[in-house]
């Protein structure tokens, strides 16, 4: 079983909650507008916001808001629960890129995010997905 790690009361950034985790470990964030782009390639984490997709927002200042690019997991992925992801703009997918990887998607907001060729909200390629509301 993995631990908990907590976004801002442990570490100031999600990245910085990510690269100290471990495969199995839950990243708790608490609401506020994470100005950040995510990489959870090849990851087994779970991302869940502690207060839901209205008061907590992953924004990056530029690029895409989550990158995932394999090698796929050993578990069954990465999830990303309760979240608003806005303004991420890429060639393909503007909010999320995915390619030989897994991703849940639960309960989670996408606006003003863009693709220039495909996929503004998401792109995946030889990847997973599951999306629940």
């Amino acid at each position: 079983m993995g631990m908990d790690r907590l976004v801002p009361e442990e570490f100031p950034t999600i990245t910085a909650a990510i690269t100290a985790s471990s495969d199995g470990d839950v990243i708790l964030v608490s609401p506020g507008t994470y100005v950040e782009s995510l990489d959870l390639s090849g990851r087994d984490l779970t991302l869940r916001s502690t207060a839901g997709a209205d008061v907590t927002f992953i924004t990056p200042s530029e690029g895409r808001c989550l990158i995932m690019s394999g090698p796929t997991p050993s578990g069954d992925g990465s999830a990303l629960e309760g979240f608003t992801l806005s303004g991420g703009e890429a060639e393909n997918g503007g909010a999320i890129s995915m390619r030989d990887d897994a991703l849940s998607l639960r309960n989670c907001t996408f606006t003003g995010n863009h693709a220039t060729d495909k996929g503004g909200v998401l792109y995946a390629k030889f990847s997973t997905t599951d999306i629940i509301d």
